[in-house]
């Protein structure tokens, strides 16, 4: 970022990292898989994650999250604080972890679910680990009409686990750098509104002469 904090890098030479496949860290799950198209149904008593519900940044906007009747036993695709959600479909793979509260929320068949346990891997840590990690996805991917990152593959993936210590450094500086993006864009949301304000008195001026 220009200007700005650097996303933190680290190498198998900064303390004690292991190198593990993600099926020994954590436990994947496909998401919810609808009969047909997912429709919406304000009195459904359950709510889907779909990846229109994140914005620009990978990150969940909870209020675009709508209820939908389930069709089967919904326990093994609910998503909780703590989860990481990897996109699997699509031109965009990437992974968030999931960090609000929720209640009978579901992940759809577009996402891999990653149960993670915290005594073991932070999930900031490893959403930020799966991201860094383009060039695997990338070698991954089937091509299809809408390219696929398979569960067989994605399992495989290699991920550099460090100490505990050093994992909650890399989630606290994202976490800065997360905070000094926002402030950012609000800056030029701020200078963008006093511009067209500008503008706006200028012309005023102009048209009373």
């Amino acid at each position: 970022m220009p200007g700005g904090r650097q996303p933190p890098t680290f190498t198998t030479k900064d303390k004690a990292f292991m190198k593990l496949l993600l099926k020994d860290i954590v436990e994947i799950q496909i998401g919810y898989q609808a009969r047909g198209r997912i429709e919406p149904n304000p009195a459904g008593t359950f709510r889907i994650i779909q990846a229109k519900d994140f914005d620009h940044h990978n990150e969940l906007m909870i209020e675009m999250v709508y209820k939908i009747d389930v069709e089967r036993d919904p326990e093994k695709y609910l998503v909780h604080a703590g989860d990481v959600l990897f996109v699997s479909r699509g031109f965009h793979n990437y992974a968030t972890a999931i960090q609000l509260p929720l209640e009978n929320t579901l992940a759809s068949n577009t996402f891999y679910i990653l149960r993670v346990d915290a005594r073991k891997i932070l999930p900031g840590y490893l959403a930020w680990s799966i991201n860094q990690a383009q060039d695997q996805l990338r070698g991954m991917t089937q091509a299809q009409n809408i390219p696929l990152v398979p569960k067989a593959a994605f399992e495989r993936m290699e991920i550099d686990l460090p100490v505990l210590s050093v994992q909650h450094t890399v989630v606290r500086l994202m976490e800065l750098l997360k905070r000094e993006r926002d402030l950012n864009e609000r800056r030029a949301e701020l200078i963008q509104a006093a511009c067209i304000h500008a503008a706006g008195q200028d012309k005023e001026r102009t048209e009373t002469r």
